[in-house]
């Protein structure tokens, strides 16, 4: 087997299982005891996740993450949480698209329109608050003109906080109130002091490990706070679009009108600018290079298609090593794209094969 070359030697795990003999132990933490595809789809979560935070644009979520401000595990249950009671439900289909931009920093600010839309949009970046600062996702839940709004938004979910726990504490019922305005994601609103980095996180829709700590502070089992915190989480994230982004969406529709922009000029920009103009505009765009970022090759379902894996070794000794591999057969249909004539001759550094087995 290809593990047999490697420098770093396979460990064995003899106590892993107890009917098990011997385990491989992948990167010292992860045992290859199951299917295949489930060794490899944990992997690749890993991977994909660090891909995602290593973005430059999520370089705050991924200090928070260092500085252990996210609770990742009920985090991932609040972007799969459905608040609606239909699952088909129109309004669950925007509470989803909310959590997803406001997560990944996505929400269309003016910076991320103007790239997109640069011939629309002009380089007329400005704030449409402050008008000091370039519009961003950071900078506009730090933007000081939005402060007020911000402020009074987590004093009404602070409100609605103590009247949750209030009616559903376990314990320590007498001391609610004081949990919830010393917090950190709280207090600063209650004291006008500036808009501390949990509460951001809050706003970004993510769930801190601090507003976890409230819960647990009066509710005695996880699942109870799972069953709290999520409708809350729902109700929160209601009140920071009406309150917040709506806000800052009526000046830019006054904006938009300004400027002679209707929503089909965005929906039919292909039509309106030919591919010429489009292309000079997006040659004209300052070109940030950094050479720090790894190479991106774009996400490819492992589940569906394996070329992800033909830049990766490891993962294709799992699969040789693996009993039920040769039930693969999409794997297999790949092996005779890379090793066609076509890619040999064109010489693509993604397409170079590179299997050694």
């Amino acid at each position: 087997k290809l593990g047999r070359t490697q420098p770093i030697p396979t460990t064995i795990i003899h106590d892993h299982l107890p009917n098990q003999t011997i385990t491989l132990n992948w990167n010292n933490e992860i045992p290859l005891d199951k299917d295949v595809r489930k060794c490899v789809g944990t992997i690749l979560n890993y991977r994909r996740l660090e891909n995602h935070l290593n973005h430059p644009s999520l370089g705050t979520i991924r200090d928070s993450t260092k500085n252990l401000l996210i609770n990742w595990t009920l985090s991932s249950q609040w972007f799969n949480f459905n608040g609606r009671n239909d699952s088909t439900s129109s309004l669950h289909t925007k509470d989803v698209k909310w959590k997803i931009r406001c997560s990944t920093l996505t929400l269309p600010t003016l910076d991320i329109m103007n790239r997109n839309f640069p011939l629309l949009i002009k380089d007329r970046t400005q704030c449409l608050l402050c008008e000091n600062h370039v519009e961003t996702n950071n900078h506009l839940w730090e933007c000081p003109d939005n402060y007020e709004s911000i402020k009074l938004c987590f004093m009404q979910m602070g409100d609605n906080l103590i009247k949750l726990l209030n009616s559903q504490a376990d314990r320590l019922s007498l001391v609610v109130s004081d949990s919830i305005k010393y917090s950190p994601t709280f207090k600063w609103a209650y004291r006008s002091d500036p808009i501390h980095p949990v509460a951001i996180l809050l706003l970004k829709s993510y769930i801190s490990n601090d507003l976890v700590g409230i819960f647990r502070s009066h509710i005695n089992t996880m699942k109870q706070i799972v069953n709290l915190i999520l409708p809350y989480m729902q109700e929160c994230s209601i009140l920071i679009k009406l309150n917040i982004w709506k806000k800052r969406n009526q000046k830019w529709k006054l904006l938009r009108d300004a400027w002679g922009i209707t929503k089909k000029s965005f929906t039919k920009y292909r039509e309106i600018f030919s591919r010429n103009q489009r292309t000079a505009a997006t040659f004209n765009r300052p070109i940030i290079i950094d050479n720090n970022r790894d190479l991106e090759r774009g996400y490819i379902n492992p589940f569906n298609d394996f070329r992800n894996f033909k830049l990766d070794k490891d993962f294709l000794f799992i699969l040789f090593s693996s009993s039920n591999f040769l039930h693969s057969g999409s794997f297999f249909s790949h092996l005779d794209e890379v090793f066609s004539f076509n890619n040999v001759i064109n010489y693509n550094y993604l397409n170079l094969p590179i299997y050694n087995v």
